[in-house]
């Protein structure tokens, strides 16, 4: 199976100011999915039915557990702390399992988290955009679920303000790629690293398809029957250089 989170939100029609889900998907194909919105007012009124904001979901599956964690940031009405939370979700990728709990709150307000494993120190790093510098910065666990330390680090070396960073493995070697919106240049920004806190700059690239802009992206390997499923089911979109 393939799972997606994404937030509920539809900024045309509802604006900015109140966003109180997400939404849980799964495929078998890559193509049909399956999805399933979580309003956190209604689902878990007692503890946040005064949320304001659930943004940028991210999940990471839990060998240990053997079922998917989905990672967020939270924002209440009554506060301006962005603050992550979390919950397992079940199996069929419907519902969250139990009522999210705390995660981390960085100094001064954290969004777009992303987890990644590394195998050489057994440390979790969580890398999110701090919102003082606009830069990506991590902290470290060696629980999943925290607690994660609070003297967070800014890794990335690009100049201007970015979002939505995302890790990759560079498949059949031990490097890792993180990519990072720079949504003021309309560029994605590179950088590669082995030790999960050194990195290097890579090339910058401007995104941008004819109608398509993609944005946050995440990246995945496919095989190749995946891949031509995709191309049978959607085309293939033209890159311009």
């Amino acid at each position: 199976s393939y799972y997606m989170v994404a937030t509920d939100m539809f900024t045309h029609k509802t604006g900015w100011g109140f966003n109180p889900g997400i939404v849980l998907m799964r495929s078998e194909n890559l193509t049909d999915w399956t999805h399933s919105a979580i309003d956190f007012t209604k689902v878990y009124p007692e503890k946040f039915g005064n949320v304001q904001w659930v943004w940028a979901p991210q999940t990471f599956y839990d060998v240990k557990e053997g079922k998917y964690l989905v990672y967020f940031t939270v924002k209440f009405k009554h506060n301006g702390y962005l603050d992550y939370y979390c919950a397992y979700a079940n199996a069929d990728f419907t519902a969250l399992e139990h009522e999210p709990v705390f995660m981390f709150r960085a100094d001064y307000g954290a969004i777009d988290g992303d987890i990644i494993y590394n195998e050489k120190d057994g440390y979790y790093y969580l890398y999110f955009k701090e919102d003082l510098t606009q830069k990506i910065a991590y902290v470290k666990s060696k629980n999943l679920t925290g607690p994660y330390n609070q003297d967070y680090t800014i890794c990335s070396l690009n100049w201007w303000g970015v979002e939505g960073s995302t890790m990759y493995r560079i498949n059949g070697t031990d490097a890792w790629m993180m990519i990072m919106d720079e949504y003021g240049e309309g560029t994605f920004f590179g950088q590669m690293t082995r030790d999960f806190k050194s990195f290097r700059r890579v090339q910058r690239s401007r995104y941008g398809l004819d109608h398509l802009r993609p944005r946050h992206g995440s990246v995945v390997s496919i095989t190749e029957d995946e891949y031509y499923r995709l191309v049978d089911h959607y085309g293939v979109q033209k890159i311009e250089k």
